[in-house]
């Protein structure tokens, strides 16, 4: 059985019983087992949110999903590298709207009464553009009652000066977020500059 026809089983078989898409990809021998991953699917505040799927995007939990789906086959003794995540380019309503909205409120912030009223209005270049977005799926550790949970990481550049702004006062930019935003625990920001 080649990768194409275990692709096609997988295609098959795993979205219908898991709702999930799992392929593998032949580098050069090397079996790479990968899971497109839905943002919607699997952030809570999401309206379509999927406490199964979520399951899925922990390390260990997509081993026994690949395992079990490959028994059907004849495959479970398959050898493979790591399994890998790829973010899906359908990101769903709530994190595109999450998105916008950090889009809208960063600008806003520079002026703000949540800075010293002597730095409110230094950032001249106040715009705020979303950047890369990378997933990182979830992990259990033994020995340990806390997880370590799949999140989404956003990159938004902003200016040097907003920058160091945004750093500077960061117990301030994060009340000025909260305050004006449902922020979500599931996504991490980093900022960068232009």
């Amino acid at each position: 059985m080649n990768i194409k026809q275990i692709n096609n089983f997988l295609d098959k078989f795993v979205n219908s019983v898991y709702g999930a898409d799992v392929y593998i990809v032949d580098k050069n021998g090397w079996l790479y087992p990968k899971m497109i991953v839905y943002p919607y699917k699997f952030l809570k505040n999401s309206k379509d949110y999927d406490p199964e799927y979520e399951k899925l995007l922990y390390h260990d939990n997509f081993v026994k999903l690949l395992e079990n789906s490959l028994k059907y086959i004849g495959k479970s003794d398959m050898s493979y590298n790591r399994p890998e995540y790829t973010l899906s380019k359908d990101w769903g309503e709530y994190f595109n709207d999450y998105l916008k909205n950090l889009e809208y409120l960063i600008p806003m912030f520079f002026d703000s009464d949540y800075l010293p009223e002597d730095k409110q209005g230094m950032v001249e270049d106040t715009d705020a553009k979303i950047g890369n977005v990378w997933f990182t799926g979830g992990y259990r550790i033994s020995g340990v009652e806390t997880n370590i949970e799949p999140e989404l990481s956003v990159k938004i550049i902003v200016s040097k000066k907003g920058k160091d702004m945004i750093h500077t006062y960061s117990p301030s930019f994060d009340d000025y977020l909260s305050n004006n935003m449902n922020v979500d625990e599931q996504i991490e920001l980093y900022f960068d500059v232009k």
